[in-house]
């Protein structure tokens, strides 16, 4: 069943399936096997499961557990000292300074010490509780015109909570991922156009 699946994958419509390779299949089995916990947080969510997997997705594709543990060792011991350090961190490959964000915002009743956050950011239950909070932020504001939900919350995510529709609007156009602005848009992609793309290949028909 699992390589009936992948052999799907090989003949997705989606163009970033094949772009991306085996990294697509990588995201795609991580949801898979963590569908259950998705699907509950999305319920609680009241939106639909695709919608809230698809915000990430994209992240998950550049996501490599071996090398994010490599490369943030030091700087979480950077964080832990007091020092201003800010590093994209697990799965979902949030920011401390994100999930400070979160916090403050929702005024959570919760340990706001930076070794509880970096704890929390560690698991993916911890991520997952980061992804529920900025979506509930996210449900309380109006969509702008000719935006969808998803087109949304996934610029956002990607750019950040606080940025204005301005700011939104040109970053919706822009071709960073995976690499970020410093390299060439030629060899990119737009980080909401993999996500309405997920959503359209895995959500509802």
């Amino acid at each position: 069943m699992k390589y009936l699946f992948f052999l799907c994958l090989l003949w997705s419509p989606s163009p970033y399936a094949k772009k991306y390779g085996q990294n697509y299949q990588k995201a795609i089995a991580f949801l898979q096997q963590h569908q259950s916990l998705l699907e509950q947080t999305a319920k609680e969510l009241s939106i639909e499961p695709a919608a809230l997997k698809a915000v990430v997705f994209p992240e998950l594709l550049r996501y490599n557990q071996l090398k994010d543990m490599l490369e943030t060792e030091a700087l979480e011991q950077a964080y832990l000292r007091g020092l201003a350090v800010d590093f994209s961190i697990g799965p979902f490959q949030m920011k401390p300074s994100f999930a400070q964000t979160l916090e403050d915002s929702l005024d959570l009743a919760i340990d706001r010490s930076p070794k509880a956050r970096l704890a929390r950011l560690k698991t993916l239950e911890g991520q997952i509780f980061y992804l529920k909070c900025f979506l509930q932020i996210c449900q309380k504001e109006k969509c702008p015109p000719n935006w969808s939900p998803l087109e949304l919350w996934s610029c956002k995510y990607n750019s950040g909570l606080n940025k204005s529709l301005e700011e939104l609007s040109y970053w919706r156009k822009q071709k960073a991922f995976p690499y970020g602005p410093k390299l060439s848009p030629d060899i990119q992609d737009n980080y909401s156009d993999i996500a309405l793309d997920y959503y359209q290949q895995f959500g509802p028909k």
